[in-house]
């Protein structure tokens, strides 16, 4: 959408959030493994090793879709029931 290629995509993604492309995360002092593929689920042994990283998107629709799918991998890995709501102004 409006000449956005997959390399500019990830270009600008870095510039936004400079840890993008990492696949461990540092989050108060402890190290995650990335939880990125719903399949991956069969292999996970102990789920409090992973996290879900939530991306933000490019615009309103594709922030949209990422926290919806970020919700369903939560879901999947900790047997959660998050979802996304709107807010309405």
């Amino acid at each position: 959408m409006n000449c956005i290629t997959p390399e500019k995509e990830i270009e600008l993604q870095e510039k936004l959030f400079p840890n993008f492309t990492k696949t461990l995360k540092e989050v108060a002092g402890e190290k995650y493994k990335t939880f990125n593929d719903i399949e991956d689920i069969k292999m996970i042994n102990n789920p409090n090793e992973y996290g879900v990283i939530v991306n933000c998107g490019l615009n309103f629709y594709e922030g949209l879709q990422n926290r919806q799918d970020s919700c369903i991998k939560m879901n999947v890995l900790y047997g959660a029931n998050f979802w996304v709501t709107l807010k309405k102004f």
